[in-house]
């Protein structure tokens, strides 16, 4: 009997230590989302994630943010996934000891498939954004927004 596995990967950073306030990222533009302007931070999917799980955590207890996500296939232009609502650091660290995202109302979605926010009325939990990728091999997030000079990491898991 055949049997069917799910390749499952551990957490890793989405994005990495990025300190906000006056230096918050501009959103790419209809004419800068070229496959050339792909930044070094962005994180290869494998072929062993088809449904992906997006968590967010800051330096610090009731901080604000939003992010912009993006994708790409191999060789093939920057799409724009989502732009999230008001991300906001709740009082539960992670093994980082960073301050995890608890709140997120809302994502402005341009996906063709679900993307579903699990978990993010507050509460002190782990709010967790999930979505198929439909076979994209690059993902990326700018902050767009941020309040104060915090500093904001994104994390993935894949399964």
């Amino acid at each position: 009997m055949a049997k069917f596995r799910t390749s499952q990967t551990g957490l890793a950073e989405l994005r990495s230590a990025f300190t906000g306030g006056a230096s918050a990222e501009t959103a790419l533009t209809a004419t800068g989302r070229l496959n050339t302007n792909i930044p070094s931070h962005a994180f290869p999917l494998s072929d062993g994630m088809n449904e992906i799980e997006i968590t967010f955590a800051s330096n610090a207890v009731n901080q604000n943010a939003v992010a912009n996500i993006y994708v790409a296939r191999s060789d093939g232009d920057i799409v724009l996934l989502g732009t999230t609502g008001t991300l906001t650091s709740g009082a539960q660290t992670n093994t980082d000891g960073k301050f995890i995202v608890d709140t997120l109302a809302s994502i402005t979605s341009y996906w063709p498939e679900s993307v579903t926010i699990t978990d993010g009325g507050a509460g002190d939990r782990v709010t967790r954004i999930n979505l198929d990728i439909i076979g994209y091999k690059t993902i990326f997030v700018l902050y767009t927004t941020i309040t104060q000079n915090h500093i904001w990491t994104a994390y993935i898991s894949g399964y």
